[in-house]
């Protein structure tokens, strides 16, 4: 059986919160802005920072001359003092020399383990011959080398050298052979971080033919 609303249940209908009824849906909250993290952007090096990595190391560190190698070729006039036949010292030619420096350098300092070729001829007079006799003289060096670059960078670049000497003079009458040493020292007058001239002096004594010679010489020297 149906029953007619009765009019406690009409005033408990319009009871009801009004607004809740009569106004329109409120609008959604609009979606807030997701923070996001911009990616990392990588810069191109500048021209200056590029050729600034290609340098070496020393470069970077301040110094322009460090080289880990280098070559010299060169030439030296030779004081010679020999047990000749005659007892007379001979006439010297000019000596020719190949020299290669492996470096190894710590701040300023330089220590380097060196290798070196020379040859040079020379007049000799003898008792057996009318005349002078040409003698032809290599010298084989090894040794070890000393250089202080500076704190300054400076264009000079000294070094001191000493090591062991073989020695062969090789002529129709005098020909001899032995070992000996040497000792000396240089400068080198750096052009740009690659290429140096270098004025030198080197003494040797060696049992061949009892010599003894001062060599004084300029070299160009090629550092890698």
């Amino acid at each position: 059986m149906l029953l007619a609303p009765t009019p406690i249940f009409l005033v408990s209908l319009l009871s009801v919160d009004a607004p809740t009824l009569s106004q329109p849906f409120a609008p959604a909250e609009p979606l807030r802005a997701v923070a996001t993290i911009p990616a990392p952007t990588v810069e191109s090096p500048s021209l200056a920072a590029a050729l600034a990595a290609a340098q070496s190391p020393e470069r970077r560190n301040g110094f322009e001359w460090g080289p880990r190698f280098t070559i010299a070729v060169g030439a030296h006039a030779v004081t010679g003092y020999y047990d000749t036949y005659s007892g007379e010292d001979p006439d010297e030619d000019l000596a020719y020399s190949l020299d290669a420096c492996i470096y190894n350098w710590d701040g300023e300092k330089g220590l380097g383990l060196e290798f070196g070729l020379m040859y040079s001829s020379y007049s000799a007079p003898t008792a057996a011959l009318s005349g002078d006799e040409e003698v032809d003289t290599y010298r084989l060096s090894a040794g070890v080398r000393f250089a202080d670059r500076g704190s300054d960078n400076p264009i000079y670049i000294p070094f001191v050298r000493a090591g062991l000497m073989f020695r062969k003079d090789d002529g129709n009458i005098s020909s001899d052979d032995g070992f000996g040493w040497y000792a000396g020292g240089g400068i080198d007058f750096r052009i740009g971080n690659r290429f140096a001239i270098t004025p030198s002096v080197l003494f040797t004594d060696t049992a061949s033919m009892s010599a003894q010679d001062w060599v004084y010489g300029v070299v160009a020297t090629f550092g890698f």
